[in-house]
């Protein structure tokens, strides 16, 4: 009696830069049928907001086209695909994956925490994909770092317009009222992750010695506010003052005191002189460490280099099957000053391979031993079919 192997994981991704137009579309996902050799396990689909009248359309011709049980995915600003990322243009990005021996579960997360899930799902990672309206990040974070404790996942926030309504969530049933989506992986696939930052560390860290919700009261027994003037008035005397007035100047929290250069990065929202005061996007603790960053390409490509480097040591000679990419909005072109620099870096590392991925309005990424929501940075999730640890 002969056995017949077990199938192999198979992938495809197509970009389209076009308004709806559903026979371009089914098009696409015929291509994609062709070329995973028949039905997809699960579809992950990134749109311009442009697209929402049609998300009906869509996903029926994609959950029929691809014979897919699962299909995922967000409204996007900016769209990414293998090598390439296309900014503030209409548009779809498509990924298939054909899994066979692996297990996929979708899980929806509530705005309302009183029906947040209560049983942890099974899986060894997870792909997230958030909505900035919905979501409120340091909550929820420590509630899935409760039920999902050392699990690795890696995503990000929806994108869109200025509306509230151009930022949305869809799977196939439909837009989404989840806060945010959780797609689990399990069996004979491994997930890895990367996340690279944007800032460096400018001035001393500090011990946060006073806090109020947001706001930051004092920083090594000294106002807030007095020590982010030292950091200002240092800058000005050492040229720096250019980043600063593009207010690319931002804190940074250690994720862990036992690994301090480990920094979850998050925009300063507001100082106030009067009481010493600065408002950050976090809830900040005491005795947590602090201190102040300031984006800056140079040091956001020698860290992306770095990570990718680091992580096509994890994935080994075989190579991803596929993956997922979530650069900020605030990266980009007009970050860098050149296109295509996450993805094409990307590529160049580790090959071209079938990506898909949107530009996000914040990031998900493990630091410290936790899952942690970050800014200003980019993440990736790559698909490996070689078995192995998940991370």
């Amino acid at each position: 009696m002969t056995t017949r192997p077990p199938e192999k994981a198979r992938a495809a991704s197509r970009l389209l830069l076009d308004t709806w137009c559903e026979e371009k579309l089914e098009a696409a996902v015929d291509d994609l049928r062709r070329r995973i050799g028949g039905m997809a396990d699960v579809a992950f689909v990134f749109v311009s907001p442009d697209w929402s009248p049609h998300l009906a359309e869509l996903v029926e011709v994609v959950q029929i086209g691809l014979r897919c049980p699962h299909v995922v995915g967000c409204s996007a600003a900016g769209l990414v695909a293998t090598g390439g990322e296309s900014e503030s243009v209409p548009g779809c990005s498509l990924l298939a994956l054909r899994l066979p021996e692996a297990t996929i579960r979708v899980e929806e997360w509530s705005a309302n925490p009183e029906r947040w899930p209560e049983r942890p799902v099974e899986g060894s990672a997870a792909v997230l994909l958030g909505s900035p309206v919905r979501l409120a990040a340091d909550p929820w974070l420590v509630e899935w770092n409760k039920l999902y404790p050392g699990r690795p996942a890696f995503g990000g926030l929806a994108s869109g317009g200025m509306d509230p309504a151009s930022m949305f969530l869809f799977t196939e049933k439909g837009v989404s009222d989840a806060a945010a989506l959780a797609i689990h992986f399990g069996g004979a696939v491994r997930v890895l992750g990367v996340h690279g930052a944007s800032s460096r560390a400018v001035g001393f860290p500090y011990v946060v010695t006073g806090v109020h919700g947001n706001s930051v009261l004092s920083l090594g027994g000294m106002p807030a506010y007095a020590r982010l003037e030292e950091v200002l008035e240092d800058a000005r005397r050492k040229g720096g003052d250019g980043l600063l007035k593009q207010g690319a100047l931002h804190v940074g929290l250690a994720a862990s005191e036992k690994e301090p250069g480990e920094v979850v990065v998050r925009p300063i929202l507001g100082a106030d002189e009067g009481s010493g005061a600065l408002a950050v996007a976090c809830q900040p603790r005491v005795g947590q460490t602090l201190s102040f960053h300031l984006r800056d390409p140079g040091r956001a490509d020698e860290v992306w280099r770095r990570e990718l480097e680091g992580l096509a040591r994890r994935a080994g000679s075989e190579g991803p099957v596929a993956g997922l990419l979530f650069p900020c909005l605030g990266r980009g072109t007009g970050f860098f000053q050149s296109p295509d620099h996450d993805a094409g870096l990307l590529a160049d590392l580790l090959g071209r391979f079938p990506l898909a991925g949107c530009f996000a309005n914040g990031e998900f990424a493990p630091m410290g031993g936790r899952l942690q929501a970050h800014a200003f940075s980019v993440v990736g999730a790559l698909f490996m079919a070689d078995g192995g640890a998940s991370g």
